[in-house]
């Protein structure tokens, strides 16, 4: 009886531990080299632990000063990664930056924004790399560094370790277990750069960073939508919880809607929101006449200091991006070329119940002219000496029309107000257009209980920029996903003999696979570089099994005749 206690005792932790260790879960992000210069773009890869349908990855670029430079959002759909660029200015100053990828998590009435990954991204700006002091600091300790634990091993081979420039490269690789199961349909990223490049990893330079541990999975409550962070306070500078807190962007040309808790604070989602764009909040006047919105900053982890290093190898790849960017301009070519897939806008396209062409109506001074003259679903008149705007429903089922309650809602030129003093002293010189929407099925559909009112639309010519303080103080500009971009993979063949083709990064590959046999092919045409240069494979299978191999191979001159 006791050896059937200890057996089912026995089961009972190995089957707990099997679960744990299955339950636990990282992120592993790749670069496609471990330090960059201005102007160049960072090809970044994240990889989840498995596939998912959709996930939006907020992606933060981090001065040396804990400064967000950049803050903006990126997309996957039905995969097991997330992979893009960013774009280094031409303007930022030498330093140690980080990449961070966050999202928000939601799941059983806890919700919070968490931090995936992050790896260092050292950046040097050669047009003024002569100031910066030779240092061979030993960054091992200092920056981000978490080695692969790998147990996947990666066989790969050249079809010949010599090349010529614009010479077709081969490698053919095979992805097993320890145990020497083969790996299928495992995700594989593979980056080709100057071997100096690579080896500066000796001086604590990395191009992959593992996350933290997370126990339990937390994939399937990660974001699908662009969503930030803030928290609610009344005009006492009071938090506050509310039912409606409306927000709008022009993109949308409808309201979207959030609550918050006892401590003010709120997640509003965003979906499809793209690129820069105004968005404003908006209160709910049955319940708080105005408020004030203060945005929460993304999470990210406090800086290490650490010494940009600098040294002989540094200051020769810098002077070959110097020489690489004169080559460039002179043949008019960027420093790198992608291909970027722009993302279809997501707007509403509902329209409005009536349209005025106000060119039609050119006698008319203010818009409150226009509708206190006029009988139209929209009326103005003055109360104690105060424009007073009402809407009303000529299509209700009702003999007569129906009044919407409270006061109408304006918005011009992408921005909202109730404060119809205002909205009624826009020229009508400068009117485009106006738009009134008071069906309820339409104000439903598109504004919900924040379009009850009605709303008015305001297409002006010369936009309008004296906006009420009350409610430009709610306006903020946020940056929705960004457009895709791949790395435009140098072609031999396309490329014209007498332009030289340069580049820092040779090849750049995110979005390989392998066959049901654990195998992959890959080939590229090498550019006009000379030298040693370094492939490096990284892959992770759906067991979340990770390796890493790397292969060397050199390049001399090809005679153009």
């Amino acid at each position: 009886m006791k050896s059937l206690l200890h057996f089912l005792l026995f089961c009972t932790i190995f089957i707990s531990c099997i679960a744990t260790a299955k339950a636990q879960e990282s992120y592993m992000v790749h670069i496609d080299k471990p330090y960059y210069i201005a102007g160049e773009k960072i090809f970044y890869k994240l990889y989840y632990p498995e596939v998912k349908a959709t996930a939006v990855i907020r992606v933060l670029l981090i001065d040396s000063n804990n400064n967000i430079v950049q803050d903006l959002y990126s997309e996957s759909t039905n995969s097991s990664y997330l992979a893009s660029c960013i774009p280094i200015p031409f303007n930022y100053t030498s330093g140690n930056y980080r990449l961070a990828f966050n999202s928000n998590y939601k799941n059983a009435g806890q919700e919070m924004e968490v931090n995936l990954a992050e790896i260092d991204i050292p950046i040097y700006n050669d047009l003024t790399a002569g100031v910066l002091e030779e240092s061979e600091v030993d960054l091992s300790s200092t920056m981000i560094r978490n080695d692969i634990e790998s147990t996947l091993r990666i066989d790969a081979n050249l079809n010949n370790p010599t090349f010529s420039t614009r010479e077709q490269v081969q490698v053919d690789a095979a992805i097993k277990l320890e145990n020497g199961q083969v790996v299928s349909n495992a995700s594989v990223s593979v980056a080709v750069i100057p071997k100096m490049i690579e080896e500066s990893t000796d001086d604590g330079f990395e191009y992959m960073s593992m996350g933290q541990r997370f126990e339990g999975s937390i994939l399937p409550f990660l974001s699908e939508q662009v969503y930030v962070k803030g928290i609610v306070y009344n005009r006492g500078d009071r938090p506050v919880r509310l039912n409606v807190i409306g927000a709008y962007a022009d993109q949308y040309r409808s309201m979207q809607y959030t609550k918050s808790n006892t401590e003010g604070e709120f997640t509003m989602m965003l979906p499809g929101l793209k690129g820069s764009q105004l968005v404003q909040f908006l209160p709910y006047e049955q319940e708080i006449k105005d408020f004030k919105i203060k945005l929460t900053p993304p999470v990210i982890s406090e800086p290490q200091a650490s010494s940009l290093v600098f040294n002989e190898d540094i200051a020769h790849v810098l002077e070959q991006s110097k020489n690489r960017k004169k080559i460039n301009q002179y043949f008019n070519r960027e420093t790198i070329e992608t291909n970027i897939s722009s993302r279809k806008e997501t707007t509403s396209n509902e329209k409005s119940d009536v349209t005025f062409v106000v060119s039609e109506y050119e006698k008319f001074d203010q818009l409150y002219d226009f509708f206190s003259e006029l009988i139209t679903p929209l009326t103005f008149k003055k109360v104690k000496g105060e424009m007073v705007a009402s809407m009303n429903n000529p299509k209700s089922s009702l003999a007569v029309a129906t009044a919407l309650p409270g006061n109408p809602l304006f918005i011009i030129d992408g921005q909202l107000t109730r404060n119809a003093e205002y909205a009624g002293k826009v020229k009508m010189s400068n009117i485009e257009s106006i738009e009134l929407i008071y069906s309820p099925d339409k104000l439903r559909k598109r504004f919900n209980v924040l379009g009850l009112s009605g709303v008015v639309i305001v297409n002006t010519i010369t936009p309008v920029f004296d906006f009420p303080r009350a409610d430009s103080d709610d306006i903020f500009r946020l940056n929705g996903l960004a457009d895709q971009c791949t790395f435009d993979v140098f072609s031999s063949s396309s490329a014209m003999e007498n332009i030289p083709h340069f580049q820092s990064t040779i090849y750049w590959n995110p979005d390989l696979l392998t066959d049901s046999n654990g195998n992959l092919q890959f080939n590229f045409d090498h550019t006009d570089d000379k030298g040693e240069f370094t492939i490096v494979i990284i892959s992770q299978d759906k067991e979340g099994n990770r390796g890493i191999q790397t292969l060397d191979y050199s390049v001399s001159a090809n005679v153009i005749k």
